[in-house]
């Protein structure tokens, strides 16, 4: 899990995957051994976190304004300080939903192609807890910028054979996509994820037969929400099923 270890002098550490990830006073991000890591998300990290992200948010007004690489490193710092927020099982409604609208409001303001950037390096990455992350901040953005924006990048991960890895976090998204809509109060009933739906299973259908089984898991549970996402999404998984692989791989 990605966890904040902790404070030296004008520095933060946060473990990423294994990996202690170091933030110091010029935002620069770099790689370094892990000395340090906790097993659950205490009260005080959680208190730590959010006062870095309540330092990186008042730079939301004129994050536009600043070069593109500051912007990055910027976005970067607060998926990271974030991830634990909707990552780990014992954080509560309003934790995750903390870290949903953090993830949503720098998604606003950044946009889709910066916001991909930045998170496109976790996509393939060994370690599931980053994927799982990524996932995850990939379906925020996509609930909050739309998900046809989202639809390009999925395609092209769904159908990368150079990388399970890569194919799994793709299913993943979906899957996440999924369940927020289906969770979300202001969507539940809505019919919100319905149009999305066709486009949605077209990308994720085939790697039912993958080479690799845990994508061949993850992408059967992904279609097992999206037919529960809407109440006539079993009607259009069916017209789905009868489209030709050759169709929906070209």
């Amino acid at each position: 899990i990605f966890v904040l270890c902790h404070r030296k002098l004008s520095s933060e550490f946060f473990s990423r995957g294994g990996e202690i990830v170091h933030f110091n006073s010029s935002s620069q991000i770099g790689i370094e051994k892990l000395i340090f890591k906790m097993d659950q998300l205490d009260e005080q990290t959680m208190q730590m976190a959010e006062e870095q992200i309540t330092l990186e948010r008042k730079k939301l007004p004129s994050l536009n304004l600043l070069p593109e690489e500051e912007r990055k490193r910027i976005v970067q710092r607060v998926i990271i300080l974030t991830t634990p927020m909707l990552i780990h099982e014992d954080n509560n409604l309003r934790i995750r939903g903390r870290g949903r609208e953090i993830i949503s409001d720098f998604s606003k303001t950044i946009g889709m192609a910066t916001m991909i950037d930045v998170m496109r390096p976790d996509i393939g990455d060994m370690d599931e807890y980053v994927r799982n992350g990524a996932a995850i901040c990939f379906s925020i953005v996509a609930s909050t910028l739309g998900i046809p924006a989202i639809l390009p990048l999925l395609r092209e991960i769904c159908r990368n054979m150079n990388s399970w890895q890569a194919r799994h976090t793709g299913i993943m998204i979906v899957h996440q996509i999924a369940i927020l809509m289906r969770s979300t109060a202001l969507l539940v009933g809505s019919g919100a994820i319905q149009p999305h739906l066709v486009s949605l299973m077209e990308i994720i259908e085939p790697r039912l037969k993958d080479e690799t089984k845990k994508v061949r898991t993850i992408t059967t549970l992904a279609m097992d929400v999206l037919t529960e996402a809407d109440a006539g999404s079993k009607e259009v998984y069916a017209q789905v099923s009868l489209i030709p692989e050759n169709h929906i791989d070209g």
